[in-house]
C-alpha cells in the first residue's frame, strides 16, 4: 500500500482527515516509530492476504 516515502504522505493525509473531523492527530514518539511502522506493515500485509 504505502511503501517507504509514501508513509509520510499517508500520515499527512491521515492527519488532515482526522483534523477535519475534529479528532486529534497521530503522533508517534521517535523511539516507537520503528515498532509502529513494523506493525503498520504487518497489518497491511494481513489485509492483502485476506483479499
Amino acid at each position: 500500500m504505502f511503501i517507504d516515502g509514501n508513509k509520510r504522505v499517508a500520515m499527512l493525509f491521515a492527519k488532515k482527515i482526522m483534523i477535519d473531523n475534529g479528532c486529534g492527530i497521530i503522533l508517534i514518539a521517535q523511539e516507537l516509530q520503528s515498532t509502529f511502522y513494523e506493525n503498520l506493515l504487518s497489518s497491511i500485509n494481513q489485509v492483502i492476504i485476506l483479499i
